[in-house]
């Protein structure tokens, strides 16, 4: 397992994040390789998903350190417990946390708390966050980005929250660290219908249109 900084290092590089929030099972591997193999590597099954820990734990061991897999909707210490014996490498929160924070403190992991407005991502930081969430990002825009990481100096932020290819590229060029990606990836009726080349496609776009913002 990578440590912390270069768990860090590692999700900012890549840019995307896959937030796979109750997939059914049978479609789990088969998506995180497809997304795996589209170029994003930084996989998030967030706590609500059924046996999400043994989810975590499969995951970790199939890609055996080609892919970062961690831990989202967190909300309590026992949550953050649980996702780090499990292999998480990061832990994602829907809000601000004290009690997640000191928890993925304490474990040394990579925090990353929700937050909405200027004042939560300051008291994230100030808390010691890693990274922040800014979620949910399309009620925020991209410009809130722009505004907000020039005034609050280096905090890495997430914006998660309807970020599609249509719109990836454009958070990165505002600032943000990395993107979250949900429902324009987890579309289960492909993955019913095994049309994997279709989330494929839009995986590669956003990867590519985030790495080609980073250069420029």
């Amino acid at each position: 397992m990578m440590q912390k900084e270069e768990a860090k290092e590692y999700i900012v590089n890549n840019g995307v994040i896959a937030v796979l929030r109750k997939i059914p099972s049978a479609y789990l591997l088969k998506l995180s390789e497809t997304l795996v193999n589209s170029g994003v590597k930084c996989l998030e099954v967030t706590m609500d998903t059924m046996e999400a820990s043994s989810a975590i734990e499969m995951l970790n061991k199939h890609f055996n350190g080609e892919a970062l897999i961690g831990a989202g909707t967190v909300r309590t210490a026992e949550m953050a417990v649980e996702a780090k014996r499990a292999g998480a490498s990061f832990l994602f929160s829907p809000f601000l946390s004290s009690e997640v924070l000191e928890a993925g403190r304490s474990l040394g992991i990579i925090t990353a708390p929700g937050a909405m407005t200027p004042t939560e991502i300051h008291e994230a930081s100030v808390l010691g966050a890693d990274l922040v969430k800014v979620f949910p990002a399309e009620v925020l825009g991209s410009g809130f980005i722009k505004g907000v990481g020039a005034v609050l100096g280096n905090q890495l932020l997430i914006p998660t929250g309807g970020i599609t290819e249509k719109n990836a590229r454009d958070y990165i060029r505002a600032g943000a660290a990395a993107v979250g990606v949900g429902g324009s990836l987890m579309n289960v009726e492909r993955m019913e219908s095994g049309q994997y080349h279709l989330i494929s496609n839009i995986a590669k776009q956003i990867a590519e249109q985030v790495q080609e913002a980073k250069s420029t």
